[in-house]
């Protein structure tokens, strides 16, 4: 399947200069679908739209930070006192475009954010 939507030129994807978090693609009959892993954000953070023929995610998540009932106990680490050995997880600014194929009907395009994935749900048209 993704050999074919590479040589049918369907979800290209556009280069960023920002984060790109990961995404899958894909396909039943009667849909096309894109995942797209956005933990730690909240769906008013991340932007989803279309037009003409490419569909566009874009936010800006936080730095993650250690939660404040476990900073607030006896002996608890303090987020002041952390020293980073390690950081692999992206933040600031995504933003990822991927055309859609031309059987995708944009105007019944939904979105789900649930447990840090973004779904979006592109219907095919009946061609």
């Amino acid at each position: 399947m993704l050999g074919q939507m590479t040589e049918k030129s369907w979800f290209q994807s556009h280069g960023s200069d920002r984060w790109r978090p990961k995404l899958n693609l894909y396909e039943t009959p009667a849909w096309y679908v894109v995942c797209i892993e956005l933990a730690g954000m909240q769906c008013t953070q991340i932007d989803v739209r279309i037009c003409e023929g490419v569909l566009e995610i874009c936010g800006s998540r936080r730095r993650p930070e250690l939660p404040r009932p476990v900073c607030e106990g006896e002996g608890s680490p303090s987020p002041d006192e952390m020293s980073v050995h390690v950081m692999e997880i992206d933040s600031g600014p995504f933003h990822r475009k991927l055309r859609v194929p031309s059987d995708c009907d944009e105007d019944r395009i939904t979105a789900l954010y649930k447990h840090g994935y973004l779904w979006i749900l592109l219907p095919r048209t009946d061609e």
